[in-house]
């Protein structure tokens, strides 16, 4: 409201005044965009101005802009101006809110549509080196697109895809069993499936290579087999075997079911040193010893008799030793009360028929000794004429003559020799001979 006043002065400076009373009403408070983008990216500023008319100055700012983030008030240089980054993508209204001097109110509103940022992702940690059997760990971030994300990592050296973890599904770790120089990848997915992938190289060195005795047994007897096993680790599988068992006879490969175990069978007693060679992949060789002492086996003898042992005529003794150490000596006992005699194969008679107590002792190269021993039944001489013919005598009791020149020797003792049925042949001179009949 204003009071407007009119002076007026004559000819004469006469002074004259009047006043009248108007009211001026202001006009209405409005705002609008000046500067109002209707798109942008995620991450990336974007700036609105708004223009406030009408009312009374001055004026004062309040901006919204529609992501769920606070109110913001107009700076102090430029009000009017407000920036603001949408970290996420969508369409979102803008709203500006003006006051005037009077405290008057207006909005205006705008409609900005904020499309994503490409997906990315890239490594934050990527060795370049490692080695066979250490762990290698990979940690990659992503960017861009809409999260949450999703990660899968494949190491390049032929194992399955392996997904990000629960905790932290951007880091993995991986343990390399080979040698070489592999190539890493890593993909995201965001939300919209969307995919982006990437990759680093690692060289990985292989470990030494080593070759061990796991079962190396350190005594064995001679004849019984002995088994040996090997393990080879590092540098570059697949490994082949070959064995040396020290006994001068040819090296051994391994097999291809077991390559890395084998046996054998010494067969002299002693002190070896077995060998195993180990070749890698790449051909690098390792090798490992063990030694084991061999025993000779128990030393033991036997022996065989020829049939028929008789009075007077040679028996053949044979004797065969086994284990203990050679060379053997063999010294027989023949029972019969007669001198020792030497050798593997003897030749002994006896004089009297009965059954004796054989025994041979053996001695090997160690002076380790063992016997054997057995009972040998030696049969009289068979009993036969030696002479028949006549004589004065008459025959003994016992005898008798048939008509066809044979006497039959009846059970009765016969010169005290024997008490069998004996035939023996004789001429017979005439029907009323008188003979002398010799026996042995």
């Amino acid at each position: 409201t204003f009071t407007v006043t009119v002076n007026v002065t004559d000819a004469n400076a006469k002074l004259a005044t009047k006043t009248s009373v108007i009211t001026i009403t202001g006009t209405a408070l409005t705002v609008a965009f000046t500067t109002a983008p209707t798109t942008g990216t995620v991450g990336t500023s974007v700036s609105f101005t708004a223009n406030a008319s009408g009312d009374t100055a001055p004026y004062t700012f309040s901006w919204s802009f529609g992501d769920g983030t606070a109110n913001v008030a107009g700076g102090t240089t430029n009000p009017n101006t407000q920036s603001h980054t949408y970290n996420a993508k969508g369409t979102f209204t803008v709203k500006v809110n003006v006051t005037s001097a009077n405290g008057k109110f207006a909005t205006a509103s705008s409609t900005i549509t904020i499309a994503p940022l490409a997906l990315t992702v890239s490594f934050t940690t990527a060795p370049t080196s490692g080695t066979v059997g250490t762990q290698v760990s990979f940690t990659a971030q992503a960017s861009g697109g809409t999260a949450p994300y999703s990660f899968s990592w494949s190491f390049g050296d032929g194992t399955a895809k392996v997904a990000g973890g629960t905790t932290n599904p951007n880091t993995q770790s991986h343990t390399y069993a080979t040698k070489g120089s592999f190539t890493v990848k890593v993909n995201a997915t965001d939300t919209n499936a969307k995919i982006a992938s990437a990759s680093t190289s690692i060289a990985i060195t292989g470990t030494a290579l080593v070759v061990t005795f796991n079962t190396a047994p350190t005594s064995g007897s001679v004849g019984t087999a002995v088994s040996f096993t090997a393990t080879a680790s590092g540098d570059t599988a697949p490994y082949t075997f070959s064995w040396n068992f020290g006994d001068g006879t040819a090296n051994v490969a391994g097999g291809t079911t077991n390559p890395n175990t084998q046996s054998h069978t010494y067969q002299v007693k002693g002190s070896f040193m077995v060998k195993v060679n180990v070749t890698d992949a790449n051909g690098a060789k390792q090798t490992a010893s063990s030694t084991i002492a061999i025993t000779p086996r128990p030393l033991t003898v036997t022996f065989t008799v020829s049939a028929n042992p008789t009075v007077g005529s040679p028996v053949t003794f044979t004797a065969t030793a086994t284990g203990g150490t050679a060379p053997y000596s063999f010294s027989w006992n023949f029972g019969d009360g007669s001198i020792l005699a030497n050798g593997a194969q003897v030749m002994h008679t006896y004089a009297a028929k009965g059954t004796y107590s054989v025994s041979v002792t053996v001695t090997d190269g160690n002076g380790a000794t063992n016997n054997s021993g057995q009972s040998v039944t030696v049969a009289p001489k068979a009993l036969r004429c030696k002479r028949c013919q006549s004589h004065d005598q008459p025959v003994r009791s016992g005898f008798r003559y048939n008509t066809h020149g044979r006497f039959h020797l009846q059970p009765l003792i016969a010169h005290g020799r024997s008490n069998g049925n004996l035939h023996c042949n004789i001429h017979r001179w005439n029907s009323t001979s008188h003979i002398r009949l010799e026996l042995w």
